[in-house]
């Protein structure tokens, strides 16, 4: 066991005395490591770190794709649901005709209701945090991982809405 000395916290901070305490050099019910076993156990864990970087950069490329596509369709494509036509340029109107009419989406070709409340929704909420999910994610932000699960949750939350509308 070795012995440190440690200033006394009660003594005159201007005098020399100090109090003698012994410190363990290591834990009781374990041995010293030896170097090589602790450079072992490093280098795992660097290599574990290096195989989380690679999935936390696959997920963050992934999010800021789903980001992209919700911040440039919602206020170009999914927006005409609610807003006056006029507002728009011919192509984007003939592109959303020709998607409703290629793949049968009859809810972006007759909007009832339920969906236009989700586009409202989509446009003051999810929108917003999807461009800033994006911000956060390119600038490496730590909150981006916040507004990733909000949107997220918006997201599930409007997908199982429209999956199962409403009898009424």
């Amino acid at each position: 066991m070795r012995v440190r000395s440690r200033p006394d916290p009660h003594s005159n901070p201007n005098s020399n005395s100090s109090l003698k305490i012994p410190i363990p050099s290591h834990f009781p019910d374990q041995s010293p490591r030896k170097p090589k076993q602790i450079r072992r156990r490093a280098s795992a864990r660097r290599a574990g770190a290096r195989a989380m970087g690679v999935v936390s950069a696959a997920a963050d490329a992934l999010v800021a794709v789903f980001s992209l596509t919700i911040a440039v369709a919602a206020p170009l494509i999914d927006a005409q649901s609610v807003l006056p036509h006029t507002l728009y340029p011919a192509p984007l109107l003939e592109l959303k005709r020709w998607y409703a009419a290629e793949f049968g989406d009859y809810l972006v070709a007759q909007p009832p209701a339920f969906f236009r409340g989700l586009v409202c929704l989509e446009l003051s909420f999810q929108w917003p945090l999807a461009v800033a999910t994006l911000y956060g994610i390119l600038t490496r932000r730590r909150w981006a991982a916040t507004t990733s699960l909000m949107a997220g949750v918006a997201t599930l939350t409007s997908m199982v809405k429209s999956s199962f509308p409403s009898p009424l």
